[in-house]
């Protein structure tokens, strides 16, 4: 795909969400501005297109971005790559169930919009609790109902099915509030965001 076309593509997107109400940018920006400071090593898991991975890039920090889905993630790649923002990140296939870094490895992990896929998020959370540092942060931005409904409207228009595993933001950190973090808590108008800091 030459450059055109994916600025072409990415920008048919953004307007397509607008004209639902949903402006990808702004919710990224939302998402980022409620998790400031960061620093040290930064982990995001689900790549998935890109829209957190690029928000990361673009304000300068380096960091490792993980999926499972190698398809979904060159597109991420495509992105990152077209705004000239590759060098700031290590893309990797990785199992969010069976991470394949030592444990202490991250200060801070960051998620946009992935809970809702993980079908054993439990074993996710035990992950990502082994990997961050004794004192590092969790953040995990998830679709509220109001942005549930416009993603599966964007889907529907493309004739498909937004799968939804069933967990919910709320149940995956009183998991970790378990496990001694404490948590804070944003709503957003299309997002709900949780931070979880030990």
């Amino acid at each position: 795909m030459n450059s055109k076309d994916i600025l072409k593509e990415y920008n048919e997107k953004a307007d397509k969400y607008k004209a639902l109400g949903y402006d990808v940018e702004k919710e990224r920006k939302y998402f980022l501005n409620k998790i400031l400071p960061l620093s040290g090593k930064i982990l995001e898991v689900g790549t998935g297109r890109g829209n957190l991975t690029l928000e990361l890039a673009r304000n300068g920090y380096s960091f490792i971005t993980i999926d499972i889905q190698k398809n979904v993630q060159l597109k991420a790649k495509e992105y990152l790559k077209f705004f000239k923002l590759e060098k700031h990140v290590a893309f990797l296939i990785e199992d969010v169930c069976n991470l394949s870094f030592t444990d202490d490895s991250f200060d801070v992990i960051v998620s946009l919009n992935t809970l809702h896929h993980l079908t054993e998020p439990f074993k996710a959370a035990d992950e990502l609790i082994r990997v961050l540092e004794t004192k590092g942060r969790i953040a995990i931005s998830e679709f509220n109902e109001k942005g549930f409904k416009i993603i599966d409207e964007m889907h529907s228009a493309r004739g498909e099915k937004h799968d939804i595993q069933g967990i919910s933001l709320n149940n995956f950190f009183m998991y970790l509030k378990e496990k001694n973090f404490s948590i804070k808590k944003y709503k957003g108008k299309f997002q709900d965001i949780f931070i979880a800091e030990r």
